[in-house]
Formats: C-alpha cells, structure tokens, sequence
C-alpha cells in the first residue's frame, strides 16, 4: 500500500507553517507570541518566556514572517524502503485526507 505525504501550503504551492523545511518553532508557539503581543507584552519578555530571540518574535508579530495561510494541501508519495532491506529514513506521518481548509481573502495592493 503506498502511503501519503500530505502538506499544507500557499496558493503557489510553498510550503508554509510548521511543514516549511526551515522552521524552527511551531505553529502553536507563534500564534502565542501574537496573543501575548496583542496583550501588551513587550518583544524581549515575550522571546525570554518562549525561548526564541526578541527579532524572530518582532518578526512574527509584524507579519514579516510566518504570514502566509495555507490555502491548499499538496499531496506526495511517500518513500518506499528499498527491497531486501530496511529504509535508512524515518516513515512520514499518514494524515486524515478530511481536512478542509477554507479560503481567506487577502488584500491586494491598489496601483496608485
């Protein structure tokens, strides 16, 4: 049976969130740097209680990163081990195929 690799990821097809090859916190630890922003925490007290530097948390809580909301779910094959032996990789996580991600409208900048 061949299993599914399924990630979240942008209208063009970038991997985006906690699926991005690159990340390094999850999605969970962002989206608690943004409430504690809007609570009226400041950027340094906020990377000393999540263990993650001041710049990396202004980033997150202007939208300079992690911004983009996964609009669509790119699907591949998963590895297969070579025959005769056993696989060197990590098997990928077999995700329910029921997810439903609903479309977000973002605005578009007005030519001036």
């Amino acid at each position: 049976m061949q299993q599914l690799k399924m990630r979240p990821s942008t209208a063009r097809g970038w991997p985006c969130g906690a699926t991005h090859h690159r990340v390094r916190h999850s999605d969970a630890i962002v989206a608690e740097a943004k409430a504690l922003r809007q609570a009226g925490w400041t950027h340094a007290a906020i990377g000393a209680r999540l263990n993650a530097p001041r710049s990396t948390v202004e980033a997150w809580t202007s939208n300079r990163r992690r911004n983009r909301t996964p609009v669509r779910i790119v699907v591949t094959r998963a590895p297969t081990p070579p025959p005769g032996g056993p696989s060197l990789r990590q098997p990928h996580e077999v995700v329910n195929t029921d997810i439903a991600i609903q479309p977000t409208t973002q605005p578009t900048k007005s030519a001036t």
